[in-house]
């Protein structure tokens, strides 16, 4: 990691190798230039005489700065980033919003105020974040007044807009040249990104997972509520859902995800008894195995469910035929409860005639079922009938991967981190 001595902050020095609160002053630095964007393109959103459409253009050009300075604390490993995250979410969406509203019916005026008021929200929690700085950074208010003539007409505060980002953006590329950091860590903070590629409104994301694996699942309202979440998720009007929806989307998605894994477990656990108990302890662990990389994956939910999975198949304790019974019946219940919430049943139960579909459903090319004579191998358990649960496992997994590919759920960590705590959050 480069020196911290090195970065600009916003802040002067008494000496070039003071190091002394430099990491709280680059934030410091990050935020009151935040914040005085956020304060002139509101006065411009509130000018009688500007369009909302030049203000939110404005606005929006600020989002690859506001890239920029989360990529830089990102990049140092310094923590918490308070409402810069609404710097990001706001300067990425309310164009996109301003459309859905005008979509929805809105009126011209109640548009308006609603963006005024989201607006107000994202700098009343700039300011609360920014009031622990210490005094003397040149992007502070006081060291850099407005003046009236300045502000008298749109094109003037554009004008002042444009000079302050151009300012903010040579003290990220003298950040960026001076210390050596990486541009490569900008896009992890894009809104699609964060979004996960708007999973859930797309079917042909969302198809092979219902049909592919042979959970025996009826799906009948879970589309509907993956589009429903995704829609509130981009609803900006934080002052009354406190950034929650966002939430409910991302651990909706991770629990489609999940309800669909913890029936391939139990499907693996009901198959396992069919296995002589010397040999059940490889099957064990190739799924103990899998249950670590679904969990490095989703890396911003601590789910309790998996959590006691991991538990259990480390155990060695599983190769038990009452253990195993017990866990199976562990899982059907967190399947309901899941189900529960994503507008699904899974009350089928399974059975070892689910075998043979499972052998269709074999990706093509997977050695252990291409042939005739791999299907004998199959039905005479020469391969247990477990291997062929790993398979498919595999093949899931495959598609988890490839689904969120290019998607860093530990900057989604981050983001979940700061929903839930951004009430009572503290910058410093």
């Amino acid at each position: 990691m480069p020196p911290l001595r090195q970065f600009d902050t916003g802040y002067t020095y008494a000496a070039i190798g003071d190091t002394e609160n430099r990491e709280e002053d680059l934030k410091c630095g990050y935020l009151l230039s935040s914040l005085r964007n956020m304060q002139l393109t509101r006065v411009q959103l509130a000018h009688p005489l500007a369009k909302t459409i030049l203000t939110l253009n404005n606005i929006k050009l600020y989002l690859p700065v506001i890239k920029d300075k989360l990529a830089t604390l990102y990049e140092l490993n310094i923590p918490r980033y308070g409402a810069l995250w609404l710097v990001l979410l706001y300067t990425g969406s309310a164009e996109d919003y301003k459309n859905t509203l005008y979509n929805s019916g809105y009126t011209k005026q109640e548009v308006h105020a609603k963006l005024l008021s989201i607006h107000d929200y994202v700098i009343g929690k700039l300011e609360s974040d920014a009031s622990g700085c210490r005094e003397g950074n040149r992007f502070d208010q006081a060291e850099m007044p407005f003046t009236a003539r300045q502000l008298g007409k749109p094109e003037g505060i554009t004008h002042l807009i444009n000079s302050h980002k151009n300012y903010i953006r040579r003290l990220l590329n003298f950040n960026y040249d001076n210390c050596h950091l990486s541009f490569d860590h900008n896009s992890k903070f894009e809104i699609n990104k964060l979004f996960m590629f708007n999973f859930g409104t797309i079917p042909g994301n969302v198809i092979p997972f219902m049909t592919r694996y042979n959970v025996k699942i009826d799906w009948s309202n879970t589309g509907a509520h993956l589009q429903a979440t995704w829609f509130n998720a981009r609803d900006l009007d934080w002052t009354t859902n406190d950034l929650q929806p966002i939430k409910l989307y991302l651990t909706t998605v991770f629990d489609f995800i999940k309800v669909i894994f913890l029936r391939l477990t139990a499907k693996h656990l009901f198959y396992l008894l069919d296995v002589k108990v010397p040999h059940r302890h490889i099957f064990v662990q190739e799924w103990f195995i899998l249950l670590q990389r679904f969990a490095n994956i989703f890396v911003f939910v601590n789910d309790t469910h998996i959590a006691y999975l991991l538990e259990a198949f480390n155990s060695g304790l599983i190769v038990h035929q009452n253990n195993i019974e017990s866990l199976i019946k562990y899982l059907n219940k967190a399947v309901s409860r899941t189900s529960d919430t994503l507008g699904c049943t899974a009350n089928e139960p399974i059975t070892i005639t689910d075998l043979a579909n499972d052998i269709m459903l074999l990706p093509r090319g997977t050695p252990i079922a291409n042939t005739d004579e791999d299907r004998l191998r199959i039905r005479t358990h020469t391969i247990p009938i477990a291997e062929i649960s790993l398979m498919n496992a595999y093949d899931f997994m495959d598609l988890v991967k490839w689904t969120f590919r290019n998607i860093h759920f530990d900057v989604t960590k981050l983001l979940v981190d700061y929903i839930d705590g951004h009430h009572e959050f503290r910058l410093f």
